[in-house]
């Protein structure tokens, strides 16, 4: 179960659950269904998928003191990591969406991309749910309604 206090880039986020809403998106075609599954699952069952090897997943837990598959600080080195590869982390809570990415402006496309088809054709989400954007590496933080994202050029 992920953290229920989300702590990225000195921004604190409240996630009272963890929804089987969950996806890892690289581009317009290439998406990972997380389902009940956890982010981090993904990346240490396939590393090589994410541009990590099985030799850094085990030297990130072993660095933290962590088990492997455990949610802490090796969690986050490899979702910050797999991030910097191109992908993009999306899970819906019970009171918005979360968005994690590198850099905005790099991911920008394949996000406006993702939100429009979860609204107009997976309907998962609503025009007016709420967005949580994370950027890791240029600490861009945004939280805005998906419709007004969708406006935004």
């Amino acid at each position: 179960m992920e953290n229920p206090l989300v702590s990225v880039n000195n921004h604190k986020i409240e996630s009272r659950t963890m929804s089987p809403t969950a996806y890892w998106i690289k581009s317009n075609h290439q998406m990972i269904d997380v389902g009940g599954q956890t982010h981090i699952f993904h990346i240490i069952e396939n590393p090589s998928l994410f541009g990590l090897t099985k030799d850094d997943v085990e030297t990130s837990y072993i660095k933290h003191h962590e088990e492997l598959y455990t949610e802490g600080k090796a969690r986050v080195e490899l979702i910050k990591r797999a991030t910097q590869s191109g992908w993009i982390r999306v899970r819906k809570y019970n009171e918005y969406w979360s968005i994690q990415f590198d850099l905005y402006e790099k991911r920008k496309a394949v996000i406006l991309y993702f939100v429009k088809w979860t609204v107009s054709k997976k309907k998962s989400m609503s025009k007016y749910d709420p967005l949580v954007l994370v950027g890791f590496d240029d600490n861009y933080c945004e939280s805005i309604e998906a419709m007004k994202f969708l406006r935004k050029k």
